[in-house]
């Protein structure tokens, strides 16, 4: 690791990260698991979430609503094609949405989140 890289990841808060990552996933599991067909283990089991996993299983093309709305969606994986046998990864690389909830974003940028999923 180069000298810069090291100076600038010594000026990161990470417990000030760690705590707003957490309570982003907390607030979107709470808003969001009844809903969610991927069953996910509660929010304190997890160190630093980076994203909260959401698999609707409708038709909507909800990935698209998001990035309307300007919510970065990611897609992780986009070279896995359907294999006999992979069909779980290819439904989660296809169905699995990655919603954000780094610590840029606060409890009104996850409101607004789940406002426009659960419309």
């Amino acid at each position: 690791m180069s000298s810069v890289t090291k100076e600038i990841l010594s000026h990161i808060d990470y417990n000030r990260v760690i705590t707003l990552r957490r309570g982003n996933y907390k607030y979107l599991h709470g808003a969001l698991s009844e809903h969610n067909q991927l069953v996910l283990p509660e929010w304190d089991t997890f160190s630093c979430p980076m994203v909260y996993p959401f698999v609707h299983g409708t038709d909507r093309d909800l990935r698209n609503e998001l990035i309307e709305n300007k919510v970065f969606v990611a897609k992780y994986w986009p070279n896995v094609g359907c294999v006999e046998d992979f069909e779980i990864e290819y439904g989660l690389v296809n169905g699995m949405i990655p919603i954000p909830c780094d610590q840029r974003y606060g409890v009104e940028e996850m409101k607004r989140i789940v406002d426009i999923i659960k419309k």
